[in-house]
């Protein structure tokens, strides 16, 4: 099939090939051609001479040749005339089914045939068309359906280049179906999709609850042990004042003291260390009062034998120190010391001696050991500081003490003493040009500057 294809291009190309008048006449007559002529009855003279100015095209070319010259003698002696213009050049690309792409030249007066023809050459599809690529306005179907074959390049708008698909019909019709199908099986995953995406929004939706059901629970936790915390704290801190005083406490308040204890305990079984130390050390004093005669007192123990005493149930406790710059330190001491042995520790740390130490808190259970506070005899135990505490170093060169005006104070006026001591300064005190407001009371009434403002 190729082969035929490839005669019936060649006789088309044939045909419209025209050679110029200078290499017609150097062209010398066919011999086949002449035997056929002189078959035919034509003279040897008349037939050459026809062969040679048609440029042996063929048969019968040079019998309508011989037939003009016969009606009009005068033809013989005039020169053939001039061939029509072979056309201008023309570069097609052309891209094949298989997606390769080849390149042929052509003139503008060749016609779609002659392409179809080489192209055949190329492709190995049977039956094919040429399309010109592009949008509904541009795209041009040459062949089988589409526009004829028999269009000129330059009739089809590719000069002096242009570009042209292979189309097969056989695959056009596969690629529909199968992009029909294509379009039935999407629906259908679509379905699926769908129920697959509402599985994945409720599968989501739980673990998102679960989420906040865990967390909610956490919270609570969190909650709880913060509760059980300051529970912990307020308690500890009611009884660490009773331990201060359990010398003057009697037996009843003792046992009171040590069954409240025992029973945030029980209630509560995570209870801190320090809250079974001081049930341990109620519940030991409230057994030596209820054991001691009312009548007198026991005898005391021989130096040796509570020194020894002292010695055994001796335990370390840790005490956290924060010092006078904001550094904390802790110090691991023995529970019989007293918090002279403390301070003397501190005091290196410290740079000087001039200091006290505070147990921070609200008033009810803050003390001071030192300066004007109690002394730096009292034992750890009696300072609630066994097994573990936590004291503040106070310069007594910082303690925010006024007890005296500064040498040559005066008064000022009410408004000046708004203007210069505050609003709520009480009365205006100060070197002249200058008022520092004390108190927070009410500023004097005029006219009485010997008289404070209330609560100054």
């Amino acid at each position: 099939r190729q082969v035929l294809r490839l005669k019936e291009a060649g006789a088309i190309m044939a045909e419209r090939l025209v050679l110029p008048t200078s290499q017609r006449a150097s062209q010398p007559p066919d011999p086949e051609m002449l035997a056929a002529l002189i078959d035919f009855g034509f003279g040897e003279e008349e037939s050459t001479a026809a062969l040679v100015a048609t440029g042996n095209r063929n048969v019968d070319v040079a019998i309508e040749r011989i037939i003009a010259v016969r009606d009009n003698p005068s033809l013989a002696a005039a020169p053939e005339p001039a061939p029509q213009p072979a056309g201008v050049p023309c570069e097609i690309r052309v891209r094949l089914a298989d997606g390769k792409n080849v390149s042929g030249s052509f003139t503008s007066v060749q016609d779609l045939a002659a392409v179809h023809a080489w192209v055949a050459t190329q492709e190995s599809a049977v039956t094919f068309t040429l399309v010109v690529p592009g949008p509904p306005s541009v795209r041009r179907d040459f062949g089988g359906a589409g526009e004829p074959l028999s269009l000129t390049l330059q009739e089809a708008n590719l000069v002096p280049n242009g570009q042209l698909i292979v189309q097969d019909p056989a695959r056009v019709v596969a690629a529909a179906a199968a992009a029909s199908a294509a379009q039935d099986a999407d629906r259908i995953k679509s379905s699926f999709n769908n129920q697959a995406r509402d599985e994945a929004q409720l599968k989501m939706t739980e673990e998102r609850a679960k989420k906040a059901r865990e967390q909610k629970r956490l919270d609570k936790l969190a909650q709880d042990k913060a509760k059980l915390a300051l529970a912990e704290d307020k308690i500890t801190r009611k009884y660490q004042t009773v331990v201060r005083k359990v010398k003057t406490l009697e037996a009843e308040e003792l046992a009171a003291a040590v069954a409240d204890i025992e029973a945030f305990l029980k209630a509560n079984p995570g209870g801190c260390d320090q809250l079974r130390t001081i049930r341990e050390e109620l519940l030991a004093a409230s057994t030596g009062a209820a054991a001691a005669p009312a009548a007198a007192p026991a005898p005391a123990p021989a130096a040796g034998g509570a020194a020894a005493a002292g010695a055994a149930a001796a335990g370390p406790c840790q005490i956290r120190v924060r010092l006078d710059g904001g550094q904390q330190v802790v110090h691991s001491l023995p529970s019989t010391d007293t918090v002279q042995e403390l301070h003397a520790w501190v005091e290196p740390q410290h740079g000087s001696a001039d200091f006290s130490l505070l147990i921070p808190g609200p008033p009810s259970i803050r003390r001071e050991f030192g300066g004007a506070g109690e002394p730096l005899s009292t034992t750890l135990v009696a300072a609630g500081l066994v097994p573990n505490g936590s004291v503040t170093v106070q310069a007594l060169a910082k303690k925010d003490k006024v007890s005296t005006a500064p040498e040559g104070a005066e008064f000022v006026p009410r408004m000046q003493g708004v203007a210069r001591g505050g609003m709520m300064g009480g009365r205006g005190m100060g070197p002249p040009g200058m008022a520092m407001g004390m108190g927070m009371g009410m500023q004097g009434m005029p006219g009485m500057p010997g008289m404070p403002g209330m609560g100054g």
